[in-house]
């Protein structure tokens, strides 16, 4: 039976956390993608990609919904970005909500290499439909920790990348000697004093704890924000 589309604004409770996933090429993102949708935890999650083949998704898609979404052995619903990312957020979830696909208690955004994610949380700070079912629950971006000089350098787009995290994840520190990984953290720092840098291994992250750290970022930005407004 087809259930009804529920387009009221949803209470804070009830509203779906919307984490955003950025970094460069070859920097560990997919990698940390494949490992939080294998992850028991984050079974029904909405994964949100640009296309199924630039992921390379480590696991077999078992089900075919539609040209665009298909459903993974894991439990997580994977969406390829075809249009507006207003569009694939209210379609899946009028399709969830209609039975079509299985209900999901989380998105993951996967960025492109170069993105810039400030349009993704404007987006998704700015839109009322997704205002009223979606909430931005923090950006995490992962980074190789061997080049990230090099990017901050010659990549605008990764001095904005780390600006916009809330959780900052160094990638291939095993390969690296510790005095190279504190400059990287203490760079990192320089410019986004209020992110918290993860230096661990992805493969060997909880994604309990992850999502629980990255809770705890975004909570210490909020309120460093409410005070500024305060002062002001």
């Amino acid at each position: 039976m087809t259930q009804e589309v529920d387009n009221n604004p949803q209470d804070d409770e009830n509203k779906i956390p919307v984490n955003i996933i950025t970094g460069f090429l070859g920097s560990g993102k997919t990698t940390l993608l494949n490992h939080w949708v294998n992850s028991p935890e984050l079974k029904d999650t909405l994964v949100l990609i640009n296309e199924f083949g630039d992921v390379g998704l480590d696991h077999e898609l078992v089900e075919s919904v539609d040209s665009s979404v298909v459903l993974l052995q894991s439990g997580c619903i994977c969406c390829s970005l075809q249009g507006a990312l207003v569009d694939s957020l209210a379609t899946n979830l009028i399709k969830a909500q209609r039975g079509e696909i299985p209900q999901f208690k989380r998105v993951i955004i996967e960025t492109t290499g170069l993105a810039d994610p400030s349009g993704v949380i404007s987006t998704l700070c700015g839109d009322d439909f997704l205002l009223d079912h979606y909430y931005h629950d923090g950006t995490i971006t992962v980074l190789d920790g061997m080049y990230v000089r090099e990017q901050l350098k010659n990549q605008y787009e990764a001095v904005k990348q780390i600006a916009l995290a809330d959780l900052i994840i160094v990638s291939k520190t095993d390969k690296m000697q510790e005095d190279k990984i504190l400059t990287v953290v203490d760079q990192l720092k320089e410019k986004n004093e209020h992110a918290l840098i993860i230096t661990t291994a992805i493969n060997l992250l909880d994604s309990n704890k992850l999502l629980e750290t990255l809770e705890k970022s975004v909570s210490l930005r909020q309120e460093l924000y409410e005070q500024m407004m305060e002062e002001h």
